[in-house]
C-alpha cells in the first residue's frame, strides 16, 4: 500500500476519532460518546485498547442508547454508553423509503 494513498485516509480517521471523543466520555448516559455507525461504537474501544464484550440497546430519558460491556488487558471489566440516537433516525429513514 502507497503511503501517499494510506495518508489521507489515516487523516480523515484520526479527525473521524476525534470528533466522537469529544462528544462525551462513555461513562453514563448523560455523558454517552455521539456515534452515527455501530463501525464507530467498535472503533472507541478498539482506540482505548479494550476487548468488547455484550452490547444492550437501552432506552432511557427518551433516547436510545448502546451499552457496551469491555474488558481491559488486566482483565477489568469497564461499560461503555453510546447514544445512537442518530443511527436509528439513519435506519428509520432508510426503512421508510422502501
Amino acid at each position: 500500500m502507497s503511503v501517499l494513498w494510506y495518508a489521507p485516509h489515516r487523516a480523515v480517521g484520526d479527525a473521524l476519532m476525534k470528533s466522537i471523543l469529544a462528544s462525551g466520555n462513555g461513562r453514563s448516559f448523560e455523558t454517552a460518546f455521539v456515534v452515527i455507525s455501530v463501525d464507530e461504537e467498535y472503533a472507541v474501544p478498539k482506540h482505548y485498547r479494550l476487548s468488547p464484550g455484550k452490547q444492550d440497546l437501552v432506552s432511557a430519558g427518551g433516547h436510545h442508547y448502546d451499552v457496551l460491556g469491555a474488558q481491559t488487558d488486566a482483565h477489568e471489566d469497564a461499560t461503555v454508553y453510546f447514544n445512537i440516537e442518530k443511527v436509528v433516525a439513519i435506519e428509520d429513514a432508510h426503512l421508510s423509503r422502501r
